[in-house]
């Protein structure tokens, strides 16, 4: 089991009812089975009004495969668009 910390930033922090929690992944989960992960937590990281990091960088600057290791840190944060 790897234990991962899941910080929410801003209007997630409302939506979570948090500032951050940890869970426990199985010690074979990817970066592609977070998402499964945030949905249970009532986040859709594939929508273009999520911004999800890993450990400084966005999801998709990982590999899928790179498995995810004790204390790794994502964080989630709304998007913001303006002019």
């Amino acid at each position: 089991m790897a234990t991962i910390t899941i910080k929410f930033l801003a209007g997630m922090q409302t939506i979570a009812g948090k500032t951050s929690v940890e869970i426990s992944v199985d010690s074979d989960s990817q970066v592609r089975n977070l998402s499964d992960h945030l949905q249970g937590l009532g986040f859709d990281p594939e929508s273009s009004d999520t911004i999800v990091v890993l450990n400084g960088r966005g999801l998709g600057q990982w590999a899928p495969d790179r498995r995810i290791q004790d204390g790794d840190e994502l964080i989630i944060f709304p998007s913001i668009s303006g002019g």
